[in-house]
């Protein structure tokens, strides 16, 4: 064997090793690099032992051996081939698979900073919320301040409107008093004129006017100082009024009795008092009045219809004061004041 046939089949094992290990060049020329040394070694052993047949046959069997082995680098080459290749097409295959999770992980990078802008925004949202609820809360606790200012105005209006709704229901039943005394006044009105109307007609007169000196000089009772059922203020009036009476200050006594019938205007003795202080001062027709509001509080009080009856005589109207005298001997048959009276008219 020529060293040329060596060397021809060393360069075509050479370029059959590099095309199989494109991807190894390292491990390529490492096995190209064994190769030359055996060549080298199985030279030196054809040249050392040309001459001997045994020898050669011997190389032989070493180079039989020798492509034996080669044939299996060859084989092993190819499948380390498919192996590369396999492992190219799975690399790129993870290579496509980490630019899909590079293109995911830029796109939730891309999400995660919108998310934190629109994060960003809800903080600063919330500051502007929480500083409005903040301005809000001070603004309710002085509107708070404010409704408390106002329910204590509002008690204090309401307590002022219960005291005038107490002055008006008083000032109702002093017009009502008023009414029905302009209604009793009416009355008395209307018998006048019915009575007038009889005396033009030629009817039976009524009883002729009493003559005042024929009057009894005093009522039964000057004054009452009863008290009993009469409000305290009132019952006070009435007292001074009784001393100043007595005293014959009967100016003093009438406005005496007129502030306690303010405090007490249903106070039958007051009215009965006044009556009396009217009659001293001669003033008939309040007298009329005063002892008819008396018999109006209190219809069982004797001495004021039988004062009723000297103030209807003094008045010129001797058939109510009739008529005031039966009323108290109605009240008391033996009343003997009220006999007196209807004996002087008859």
């Amino acid at each position: 064997m020529q060293i040329w046939d060596i060397a021809t089949g060393a360069a075509t094992f050479f370029q059959l090793i590099v095309s199989s290990y494109k991807a190894d060049k390292v491990r390529a020329v490492l096995i190209c690099v064994c190769f030359v040394l055996v060549v080298i070694i199985i030279y030196i052993l054809i040249e050392g032992r040309q001459d001997s047949n045994v020898g050669v046959d011997g190389l032989k069997k070493e180079i039989v051996k020798l492509k034996t082995e080669i044939g299996k680098l060859i084989k092993n080459g190819k499948e380390s081939q498919k192996q590369i290749q396999w492992m190219q097409t799975r690399n790129e295959a993870l290579d496509r698979e980490n630019d899909t999770l590079q293109t995911q992980n830029e796109a939730f990078g891309e999400e995660n900073y919108s998310l934190k802008t629109q994060n960003n925004k809800l903080d600063r949202k919330n500051d502007t919320l929480q500083t409005r609820n903040e301005a809000l809360n001070k603004k309710n606790g002085s509107l708070q301040t404010r409704n408390e200012a106002l329910d204590r105005e509002n008690g204090s209006l309401k307590t002022q409107n219960d005291k005038f709704d107490r002055e008006n229901k008083s000032l109702r039943r002093n017009n009502e008093t008023l009414h029905s005394e302009k209604q009793q006044l009416q009355a008395d009105k209307t018998a006048l004129q019915k009575q007038l109307s009889q005396w033009e007609n030629n009817d039976p007169p009524a009883p002729p006017p009493v003559d005042p000196a024929h009057l009894p000089k005093e009522s039964p009772q000057r004054i009452s100082h009863k008290s009993s059922g009469v409000r305290s203020t009132a019952r006070s009036k009435n007292n001074l009024g009784c001393a100043a009476f007595d005293e014959y200050n009967f100016g003093k006594a009438l406005a005496l009795f007129g502030d306690g019938i303010k405090a007490d205007e249903k106070a039958a003795t007051i009215h009965y008092n006044l009556g009396c202080a009217y009659l001293e001062k001669s003033n008939y027709a309040q007298a009329v009045i005063c002892f008819n509001k008396a018999v109006k509080f209190d219809s069982n009080y004797k001495e004021a219809y039988y004062n009723l009856a000297i103030a209807y005589l003094g008045n010129d109207n001797p058939q109510e004061a009739i008529n005031a005298a039966d009323k108290a001997l109605k009240i008391d048959q033996n009343y003997q004041k009220a006999q007196e009276i209807l004996t002087i008219i008859e």
